[in-house]
């Protein structure tokens, strides 16, 4: 919930100020943001079952640390 709320506030600035999004562009990004943090919320008691919290932390942050590298 974290990252969505600091996307949620930093994402108009960057993707429309600095990418140059379009506000439609934006809008889908926005949207396939939110449906993805859905489809998480609906499967997250299988994947906390299945991997424990601190399985689900590694991933996250692997998969954060991806993007990251990308990034740079």
């Amino acid at each position: 919930m974290g990252t969505f709320f600091v996307f949620f506030s930093t994402a108009p600035r960057i993707l429309i100020g600095g990418a140059g999004y379009t506000p439609l562009e934006f809008s889908l990004a926005f949207a396939s943001v939110a449906l993805v943090m859905v489809a998480t919320a609906r499967f997250s008691d299988r994947f906390s079952t299945r991997w424990g919290i601190d399985g689900l932390i590694t991933r996250g942050m692997i998969l954060i640390l991806q993007r990251v590298k990308k990034a740079l």
